[in-house]
């Protein structure tokens, strides 16, 4: 899958869409929207990590805030890509991800992976603002 500011991703269960804000500093924004389980976690793996590896901005954020339901597989997609980025020198920020979600990340053992996620678009400029 070639990254670029039009793709966007309608799987039966959830959609992404990316696009590339208009900010002191650049960034990718990936929203996803919909249920998240086994059965879609390697689709959203494929999207999340061609971000990664293609000329994409070095900060990406993955908007959550529409997620309605996400399972440990989902979740760990997520991760995985934190991890990724990191090691491609890129910050990547999980931004208002919701109770079900938060829920997962616990539930999974994976309570560590929400310090990289943002409450809102506040949060989102400040730490885009204070990243080297």
């Amino acid at each position: 899958m070639k990254f670029s500011p039009s793709n966007q991703v309608h799987s039966p269960a959830f959609k992404a869409r990316w696009r590339f804000p208009n900010t002191p500093k650049p960034h990718a924004s990936l929203a996803l929207s919909g249920r998240i389980s086994y059965v879609e976690a390697p689709e959203l793996r494929e999207i999340l990590f061609s971000m990664i590896r293609e000329d994409a901005p070095s900060h990406l954020i993955v908007e959550l805030g529409a997620v309605e339901r996400i399972d440990t597989a989902g979740a760990a997609v997520l991760v995985e890509g934190l991890a990724a980025a990191q090691a491609s020198g890129k910050k990547l920020l999980l931004c208002e991800p919701g109770d079900w979600v938060r829920g997962t990340f616990e539930l999974a053992g994976l309570k560590e992976a929400l310090h990289s996620c943002c409450k809102g678009p506040r949060e989102v400029g400040a730490r885009l603002t204070a990243a080297v």
